[in-house]
């Protein structure tokens, strides 16, 4: 598996508005099957996946962080390498 930043960008979902990193994660031999993907992870210590797309053979898939026990306390995510832009 190989993951790409692509870019820093503000996204607006149900949870709030946050700065995330976008990324693009592919799977050797697999990626062109599945589809091109796309997930906003926040760029802040706690890493939530806030946003994620798949534009796939079937059509587009989107999901929506709409809840998270680590967003309404703090936590932190403490296995996440920093990513520098």
């Amino acid at each position: 598996m190989t993951i790409k930043v692509l870019r820093k960008e503000k996204v607006k979902i149900r949870l709030g508005e946050f700065n995330c990193f976008v990324i693009e994660p592919s799977l050797e031999g697999n990626s062109k099957e599945l589809g091109k993907m796309l997930i906003w992870i926040a760029d802040d210590k706690r890493r939530l996946p806030c946003y994620f797309k798949l534009d796939s053979q079937i059509g587009l898939i989107i999901a929506e962080l709409e809840e998270s026990a680590a967003a309404s306390r703090g936590v932190e995510c403490k296995k996440t390498k920093h990513i520098k832009l």
